[in-house]
Formats: structure tokens, sequence, C-alpha cells
């Protein structure tokens, strides 16, 4: 079954049906997530439909374990964080996904102050980062 999902989130382009296959990962409650579901899941993190990827962020948060992200889940999610031409809440949802001490480039906090306060709680990480391209850390 496991195999399944991510040949079909692989395979499908319906985003109802991605949608639909990263809620099962999501929802899914396994103590040690397959290893295809790590890239199928970083694919999904970079669909362009907000759905699609908001339903990758909570598959992405369901695979990883405290402080450990799969490495191609990292790469996707610090790429996509910087992207402006995201959502600044879909931004801060990427950000929570990395663990402590992340290095976050200074562009990535041109967001809204409105998108700060609503999303600060859901991106508690942020607060432990140190920021790339700049001289500052947060610890």
């Amino acid at each position: 079954m496991q195999q399944l999902i991510a040949g079909e989130l692989s395979r499908n382009r319906s985003s109802e049906v991605q949608t639909t296959l990263l809620d099962a990962i999501a929802e899914s409650n396994l103590k040690a997530a397959p290893a295809t579901w790590g890239e199928a899941v970083a694919v999904a993190l970079q669909d362009p439909n907000s759905a699609v990827a908001h339903a990758g962020i909570r598959a992405a948060r369901a695979i990883t374990s405290t402080n450990k992200i799969d490495p191609a889940i990292e790469k996707i999610v610090l790429r996509a964080a910087n992207d402006s031409g995201k959502s600044d809440d879909l931004r801060l949802e990427l950000v929570s996904l990395l663990p402590a001490r992340s290095t976050l480039s200074i562009p990535l906090f041109f967001v809204t102050p409105s998108a700060i306060s609503t999303r600060l709680q859901s991106s508690h990480a942020a607060n432990q980062c140190r920021l790339g391209g700049g001289s500052r850390e947060f610890d």
C-alpha cells in the first residue's frame, strides 16, 4: 500500500488525488515512513496548487521526526520558503518544518506582519534558526 501511494503521487497529476494521497500519508501514523514518501512529499511541496502544497506540509510533518528531516524535503523546503512568489502563509508553514538551528536567508523574513502574527505559533522553530546571508543569529 505504501508503494502504491508513492507511485500514484508521482504519476497522478490530479490535485484532488494528490491531496487525498498526501492526507493519507499525514494520517498514516507510522513509526518509520518508507523512503519513497520523502521524495514524493518533496515534489508536492513545490506544487503551484496551494491545496497540494499545504497537504504536502501536513504529510511532511507526519514523516519528519524531531530535528530530523528527510534531506529531499529539507532542500525543497528551503527553496520554496525563499520563493517570494508563494504566499506568506505557505512560506511560514514551510519554515515550521525545519529543525531548530537551520540556516535561513534574510529575505525569507520579508513577509507581512499579519502573516507573522497569525503563524508565529506554528513556526516555533524559527526562533532558534540562524539567519544566513547576514549577521543575525537566534538561539
